[in-house]
């Protein structure tokens, strides 16, 4: 798990730097996030969920730490973005219209190894 969240980590890092600026002015985007970057170690992040661009207003506002999104898998379903998702991000994966224990474990070992969720 700790080779691919370097990956992740240097992805996340690279994307943030080159979108974040396009993402705040593109929406109007502003947040103040000065409290939450005093945190130290992981965070679970639940924030509410209104439209398909969340995740990506989440990952710009959050942008000096990486998150491991909970998604549900038909996002990777598509052959190109399922593929881009799991090459780039960190993902947890959860069936739809389901209770998973197997996605409340993946977040407890996460969190346990030093990485953030957000979960809408």
């Amino acid at each position: 798990m700790e080779k691919t969240h370097k990956r992740y980590v240097r992805n996340w890092k690279f994307l943030s730097s080159v979108t974040h600026g396009w993402i705040d002015r593109r929406f109007n985007f502003s947040h103040d996030m000065s409290e939450f970057e005093k945190i130290e170690g992981p965070v679970i992040i639940i924030p509410n969920h209104v439209c398909d661009w969340d995740p990506i207003l989440m990952g710009s506002a959050c942008k000096n730490r990486q998150i491991y999104f909970v998604m549900s898998e038909h996002m990777v379903r598509e052959p190109f973005i399922g593929k881009i998702i799991n090459l780039l991000f960190g993902t947890i994966l959860r069936r739809k219209a389901s209770t998973d224990l197997e996605v409340v474990k993946n977040c407890i070992r996460h969190v346990k190894a030093g990485h953030s969720i957000c979960l809408f």
